[in-house]
């Protein structure tokens, strides 16, 4: 699989496109505001200390990401690969069993797995489970990682839908969408490190500051693992598109499927976008009828999801 260079990069200076009109204000963040400006800066100093445990992914999954960029893999060889971790293998199974992926037959092996969904699939699936193994969990923040859990796998899905409507993003789209707010969970990982062993810190409380960074600290755990700069770009822009003037198509196609999240009760919070989801889809190339076709889409797609927790 291979990221193609921006085909639709769009010029926001030259298009003359007034950012202040799609403008969602995030909480005013004055100096006075020391507890939320101090939340933030410990982060970040902990993030960039040489001394930070990030989460880690299996090196499998990774693994498995440069497997699924090679033109020619048979299934052996993939199935070879996840059986060195039965865990995860399991957990990939148990997905491809769902609703979501289930059309005719159920699927009943691994093997069946690969043949049926084809590599990228399995891939995607890998990195799901491993997620929900390795990052979405956090001792006394259950119910915010479950909820960000859902919110993840839900936009994936979602930004595959989407990418199917743009120019040659399909490979990353479902990976860019499951990571995207992957630097929130990292937060949430560290909030007790912060706070030390005799205190609790109030993810109500911690959450404006968590909001402003999440962004940026998911570019750097996509760097941390590894990932492809494309994918780790993608992150950081996800909810302000542009780099360097322009909107990077890829970034709106995840900022849409967050968008349609929130619409179907996927979302994570006031998780606020820049630019709102038919501003995003435009910058994707999407026009007003094919939003309308993945609205409908994503809503169908929500009853499958079960019933969505809310934080």
């Amino acid at each position: 699989m291979s990221v193609p260079a921006w085909p639709c990069a769009y010029d926001m200076r030259r298009s003359g496109y007034d950012q202040s009109s799609h403008i969602v204000h995030l909480d005013d963040l004055s100096a006075q505001d020391v507890s939320v400006e101090d939340l933030k800066l410990k982060l970040l100093a902990l993030f960039r200390s040489p001394t930070y445990r990030p989460p880690m992914l299996p090196a499998v999954a990774l693994e498995l990401l440069a497997l699924s960029r090679k033109q020619r893999v048979t299934s052996a060889e993939v199935a070879d690969l996840l059986g060195r971790d039965p865990m995860l293998a399991g957990q990939v199974l148990r997905v491809a069993k769902s609703a979501v992926y289930t059309r005719g037959e159920p699927v009943r092996s691994l093997d069946q797995a690969i043949v049926r969904l084809g590599l990228d699939k399995v891939t995607d699936l890998f990195f799901q489970a491993a997620l929900e193994m390795k990052v979405f969990r956090a001792p006394g923040f259950e119910s915010e990682m479950e909820a960000l859990r859902q919110h993840s796998a839900f936009t994936a899905e979602c930004a595959r839908l989407v990418s199917r409507h743009t120019l040659g993003f399909e490979d990353y789209a479902f990976l860019c969408g499951l990571l995207h707010d992957v630097g929130i969970a990292a937060c949430i990982l560290s909030l007790n490190e912060i706070a030390g062993p005799t205190r609790k810190v109030s993810f109500e409380n911690a959450w404006p500051s968590v909001r402003d960074i999440h962004a940026s600290c998911s570019e750097l755990l996509a760097n941390i693992w590894q990932l492809p700069p494309d994918i780790a770009l993608v992150l950081r822009l996800h909810h302000t598109l542009a780099h360097q003037g322009q909107v990077h198509p890829l970034a709106a196609a995840v900022a849409v499927a967050d968008g349609l999240a929130q619409e179907n009760g996927f979302g994570f919070r006031e998780e606020t976008q820049i630019v709102d989801t038919e501003s995003a889809a435009a910058f994707a190339g999407i026009g007003r009828p094919a939003l309308a076709q993945l609205r409908q889409a994503v809503a169908l797609m929500a009853q499958n999801f079960g019933q969505p927790t809310t934080r």
